[in-house]
């Protein structure tokens, strides 16, 4: 690298946002790599960009392998944005390199291209590689989501890269994340080739295989039609695109996509008022949906399709939410059901959930013999643990998700001339599932085949499973959410501890109730979570938790008296 000097633009003191705005930021300003990489207000993130197609390309020289970088902020307001590494299996970015990767955008201007230096020596030499030298099969694949940031920071991302010696870059512009990591996972596969549109043919193959056989040819009470909520992000661009499929004619899924991004304003419109994230949050129907005739099934997206969430209202009016661990337990009783069926005792399976999981989930899935591992929120603390057991599934209540499968299932499920019935079921939703990373449109055309399957009305699944404990969840703006530390699974606070004390006291006041206050991985927000016996009491104990955060530190806007 020697003399190479950073181009002004990406760099602290020269950063530029997209519109080509001067926007510096402080050489002394930390950042961190959360869970799901860097994210933060689009302005400051163009030296960020460039920084981590810096670190993609030494970690794509180093396994000399396909490396991918996605640009997104996923739920955030549209003026947000953020990047993060994906490893050449499709997954996270190991731990090492995270601390790594903060290392380097942390550093100021000076100390950066000395860290660059030092840093790709280093790594070269690790892997018994002069500095210079750049593999083969060295590459980095670039996505992004619709936001009008998104094309100005993929191009920091490859100058990035070019800083890194990795000239060969490819660009997936307006790609949904999780499609994104089945693309990097594939390249790298010696058995897969690259192929811009396979996790669309992967899913749409499965799934229409997957209805043909299903056992209910005269459908009673599962309808093939749903709205989907695309929060006027990148799934608005795909999800019809899914069923774009010979198969289509014969057996003909009605999909109505609203705050699908087709209005010129859609980009101010990203996750407002709609989208997974939202719908959850207020437990309410998104923008565009008021009109939606009762027990009408709908699903919602969030803005870069790596969650889903369903929702309807009943016959009387009620709101009701089906979240991930509705989705999780939907599944659940279909895997059991064939593996059951097949007599496949030597199967393990094992549910993996966080905090955030609803007490009655837990309790369902104990009631199906399976104890769920609470593990920390984000993908990199489910994924790995779901992958302990043949069949894992993991999903966070905020609709993120997938189901893993261990060698010994694949050798289990292998095509035979004389395959049961149960066991083709199991091959083609292991087929539906993007089983890399939660994907929101291949878990919606998962949850489908298997209503499909039951021959159940949206109903019917929010009645046949479990009922939610009431809940609440409120968002408290927070910039330093490192005073907040807590327990492996996130249920208590380590510190500070006389908080955490406060919250027990208030929670042993309520009937059934449980509470937690996290921060969050993602946005600089504190995150509070509430369960009671009635909905107005989960509100109010949330509200409780926010005022006994707000005493110890204010909370900068105005909290609702509580009586």
């Amino acid at each position: 690298m020697g003399s190479k000097k950073v181009a002004e633009n990406f760099t602290r003191a020269g950063n530029v946002n997209f519109n080509g705005n001067f926007c510096p930021v402080l050489q002394d300003k930390k950042f961190r790599y959360g869970t799901a990489g860097f994210r933060y207000p689009n302005e400051e993130m163009t030296f960020i960009a460039f920084r981590i197609g810096f670190l993609a390309s030494l970690r794509a020289r180093s396994l000399n392998q396909v490396v991918g970088v996605m640009v997104t902020a996923s739920h955030n307001p549209t003026g947000d944005n953020g990047v993060k590494i994906i490893e050449p299996t499709g997954h996270m970015l190991e731990n090492d390199w995270e601390h790594l990767a903060t290392e380097l955008v942390n550093a100021n201007d000076t100390e950066f291209e000395e860290l660059a230096s030092s840093t790709e020596k280093s790594i070269m030499e690790k892997t018994g590689l002069k500095t210079e030298t750049i593999p083969d099969n060295a590459k980095i694949f670039i996505g992004s989501d619709t936001r009008d940031s998104s094309p100005w920071l993929m191009r920091a991302v490859a100058r990035g890269a070019e800083f890194g010696r990795v000239l060969k870059v490819n660009e997936f512009v307006n790609f949904t994340t999780p499609q994104l990591h089945y693309i990097v996972y594939a390249t790298n596969k010696p058995n897969l080739s690259f192929d811009r549109l396979a996790p669309v043919r992967k899913t749409t193959d499965a799934f229409f295989e997957f209805i043909k056989r299903c056992p209910s040819k005269q459908l009673e009470n599962y309808k093939p039609s749903l709205i989907v909520d695309c929060a006027n992000g990148v799934g608005a661009l795909w999800v019809l695109e899914y069923l774009n499929h010979p198969e289509q004619k014969n057996f003909p899924m009605n999909i109505t996509l609203k705050n699908d991004a087709k209005d010129a304003a859609a980009n101010e419109y990203l996750n407002r008022d709609c989208g997974a994230d939202f719908v959850k949050l207020w437990r309410t129907f998104p923008r565009g949906f008021k009109n939606v005739p009762s027990e009408t099934r709908c699903a919602a997206l969030d803005g870069d399709a790596d969650r889903l969430v369903y929702f309807y209202s009943n016959n009387n009016g009620v709101f009701i939410l089906l979240d991930g661990d509705q989705i999780a337990a939907l599944y659940a009783k279909f895997l059991i059901k064939q593996l059951e069926l097949l007599g496949a005792k030597d199967l393990s399976i094992g549910v993996v959930q966080t905090a955030y999981a609803n007490g009655n989930s837990s309790r369902y899935f104990r009631s199906l013999g399976i104890e769920p591992a609470i593990v920390a929120t984000g993908v990199k603390n489910l994924h790995p643990k779901s992958e302990t057991y043949d069949i894992g599934i993991y999903f966070e209540a905020n609709g993120h998700g997938t189901v893993t499968f261990s060698e010994k299932f694949w050798d289990f499920v292998k095509e035979t001339p004389a395959d049961p019935e149960p066991k083709i079921m199991l091959r083609l939703f292991s087929q539906i599932i993007n089983d890399i990373v939660g994907d929101g449109i291949a878990d919606l055309f998962a949850v489908e085949a298997i209503l499909r399957y039951f021959d159940w009305s949206i109903g019917d699944w929010a009645s046949k499973i479990y009922t939610d404990v009431p809940s609440a969840q409120l968002k408290i703006p927070f910039r330093d959410r490192s005073i907040f530390q807590t327990t492996p699974d996130e249920t208590r606070l380590i510190k500070p501890e006389v908080m955490q004390k406060e919250i027990d006291v208030w929670v042993s006041k309520f009937h059934g109730a449980r509470a937690f206050v996290r921060p969050s991985g993602t946005e600089p927000i504190v995150r509070i979570y509430a369960e009671a016996d009635t909905d107005e009491n989960a509100l109010h104990l949330a509200y409780r938790i926010a005022h006994v955060v707000d005493k110890n530190y204010p909370i900068p806007f105005e909290l609702p008296e509580i009586e």
